[in-house]
C-alpha cells in the first residue's frame, strides 16, 4: 500500500475510494487505516477539502482504536488545513486536539498510579511500561501516543535520567 501511495497516489485514492462503502464499520482498526492513509493521498494529489473530510472521518476510527498516533497525525494534517486556507478554526482545531490528547495521557497516568496517590513513583512507572509484564494499555498507548516525550517513558535507562533531574525533592516520586 505504502509503494502504490509513493508511486500512483492518484491509484491508491481511487483503491480507496472503492474500499470505503465496503469497509466494515465494526472494524475499526481496519477503517482508521483506510481513513489515514487515504487523507494522505488526497492530500498528495491536491484534492485538500476531501482530505480534510477523510481525516475527520479517520478521528473517531483513531480514537476508539486507542491509536493516538493516528489521533496526533490527523489533527496536525487538520490544524495545517485550516492554519493553510486562513480559517480561524485553525487554533481551535489545535485547542480541541491538545484537550483531547492532555486526557488522554491523564487517562495513561491514573493507569500507572495504582495506589491513587495523585504522584508516581518510579517503581510505579516501570511496573506499569515493562514490555514483558507491564500494563498493555497504557504500553500501547505510549508507543502510539506520537509523543516523544511519552514514549520516552518506554526506554529504562532514559526514564532514569528523566526522574532523576525531575525529581527535585529527592522523594522518588
Amino acid at each position: 500500500l505504502f509503494h502504490l501511495m509513493k508511486g500512483s497516489p492518484t491509484e491508491a485514492v481511487s483503491l480507496f475510494r472503492q474500499s470505503r462503502p465496503k469497509a466494515d464499520a465494526t472494524n475499526v482498526g481496519f477503517l482508521k487505516e483506510l481513513l489515514f492513509n487515504m487523507g494522505g493521498a488526497l492530500t498528495q494529489i491536491g484534492e485538500n477539502s476531501a482530505a480534510v473530510e477523510a481525516f475527520r472521518a479517520a478521528l473517531p476510527a483513531a480514537t476508539q482504536a486507542k491509536d493516538w498516533k493516528k489521533v496526533v497525525g490527523a489533527n496536525r494534517q487538520l490544524a495545517a488545513f485550516a492554519a493553510a486556507s486562513g480559517d480561524k478554526a485553525a487554533a481551535k482545531q489545535i485547542e480541541e486536539f491538545t484537550g483531547e490528547f492532555l486526557s488522554a495521557a491523564r487517562r495513561c497516568f491514573e493507569l500507572i498510579d495504582k495506589d491513587g496517590g495523585g504522584t508516581l513513583s518510579h517503581e510505579e512507572i516501570i511496573k506499569a511500561v515493562d514490555l514483558e509484564t507491564g500494563d498493555k494499555e497504557v504500553i500501547k498507548f505510549l508507543k502510539t501516543c506520537g509523543d516523544d516525550n511519552l514514549t520516552f517513558l518506554l526506554r529504562p535507562a532514559r526514564l532514569k535520567t528523566a526522574r532523576e533531574a525531575l525529581d527535585e525533592d529527592g522523594s522518588g516520586e
